[in-house]
């Protein structure tokens, strides 16, 4: 499935490359965030873009669930999906700095977060939501957004009372006299360590943070030794990190993020280092994913080259790399999910190439497809299919030709 500007939704065959069905064009403005879920057994997909719609579409019968969808009051810039009390929750943040929770069931609005302002912004920056996740501590449900002031908050997911404020106090300061779009939160995920819930924060400044879920305490503040002193000079060429995914290296926690540098880093936080750093993207890494590929936990990363890399994060190195020839634009979305047991990643770029490849011994293209637009999001739907954002507003479920599913309307 695959979205963009023009706000159509498409469906194609993953094997074939060709469209299964007519798409339908939402006239809703360019997609931004995607999430996949599922109600009552059905598996659904949620989009917000725009024009500050959340939409929940039903990804066998490709029709909207919700039959009146709320909106944002701005565009929405983030997505999460999460179980309250056995019901399966939405929950969406953008441009009006407000959190909202929907009921996937009814599509209706089942109460919000006021993400208030704590510092200072200069006319026209704005404050808005950048990042959203859901997680539990110890089996309560609760959301975190994190925003362009640089804070994060947590909120329960149930109640919607905020239990948390995570702010950098060291640079509160600095924030309150220029930008505070300097710190804002690009990146957020949720893991645990050590049996202990934390949040992990990749922000503008070049610093990946770790904290405590329940107690809001900061455990690690990680930057390379490059970019801490470009913050101690106060010279804003930190480099800003664009993306995080968490995995398990060798039964411990480890962070996976990637910069405009053209890096991806691990980081351990039990020693509060960089385990890695592994280069050879040109220009930001812009997608990133890990997953576990014969029995080896890997990453893989996207970039402004075009460039699909595969590392091994267990010894830190390269494990391969695909062909340049099926990107001819920077990568900006990624995704691994398996088809028939084999790991399979899907990448795209900003001219619209969608690539499938096979991730073990034999890393090889098994599928290309050109969408009509950029690729903005690609999210795996499991025996669903994949689920792609593109920039013409348009949806895309691609599916092996086994499968069969419509166009959503």
């Amino acid at each position: 499935i695959s979205s963009g500007h023009d706000g159509a939704i498409r469906v194609r065959d993953l094997r074939t490359g060709t469209e299964r069905a007519q798409p339908l064009r939402s006239r809703a403005g360019a997609v931004n965030a995607l999430a996949v879920g599922g109600v009552g057994g059905t598996p659904v997909a949620i989009s917000g873009g725009h024009d500050g719609a959340v939409r929940v579409w039903d990804l066998r019968t490709g029709t909207t669930r919700s039959r009146r969808p709320r909106s944002q009051d701005r565009r929405v810039n983030a997505l999460a999906a999460g179980d309250v009390n056995g019901a399966t929750v939405a929950v969406s943040g953008g441009d009006d700095a407000t959190v909202r929770v929907w009921d996937l069931q009814t599509g209706e609005e089942r109460g919000r977060m006021e993400h208030a302002r704590r510092v200072w912004t200069p006319p026209g920056q704005g404050h808005k939501i950048n990042a959203l996740a859901v997680g539990e501590i110890y089996g309560a449900p609760v959301v975190v957004g994190g925003d362009s002031d640089g804070v994060v908050r947590v909120w329960e997911l149930e109640t919607r009372h905020e239990r948390t404020t995570l702010m950098i106090a060291r640079d509160r300061g600095r924030r309150k006299r220029k930008s505070g779009r300097a710190f804002a939160v690009n990146a957020l995920a949720i893991g645990t360590e050590n049996g202990t819930p934390v949040v992990v924060s990749g922000g503008a400044d070049g610093a990946v943070r770790f904290w405590e879920l329940e107690t809001g305490q900061e455990r690690t503040d990680l930057m390379t030794t490059s970019d801490r002193e470009s913050r101690r000079r106060k010279s804003g060429r930190a480099a800003s990190v664009n993306a995080l995914a968490i995995g398990m290296v060798e039964g411990t926690m480890a962070v996976v993020s990637s910069s405009k540098d053209g890096v991806v880093r691990v980081w351990g936080p039990q020693c509060g280092m960089a385990l890695g750093a592994l280069i050879s993207q040109a220009g930001p890494v812009n997608a990133l994913a890990v997953g576990i590929v014969d029995g080896t936990p890997i990453a893989v990363s996207g970039g402004a080259d075009g460039m699909v890399r595969l590392w091994d994060l267990k010894i830190g190195t390269a494990r391969g790399q695909l062909k340049a020839s099926a990107h001819a634009g920077p990568v900006t979305a990624l995704a691994i999910g398996h088809i028939n047991g084999t790991a399979v990643a899907a990448s795209g770029d900003d001219s619209g190439a969608i690539s499938m490849w096979t991730l073990g011994r034999d890393q090889r293209l098994s599928a290309h497809l050109v969408a009509p637009s950029g690729v903005r999001a690609i999210a795996c739907a499991g025996q669903m299919g994949w689920l792609t954002a593109i920039n013409d507003r348009s949806l895309f479920n691609w599916l092996p030709a086994s499968a069969s599913l419509p166009a959503l309307q």
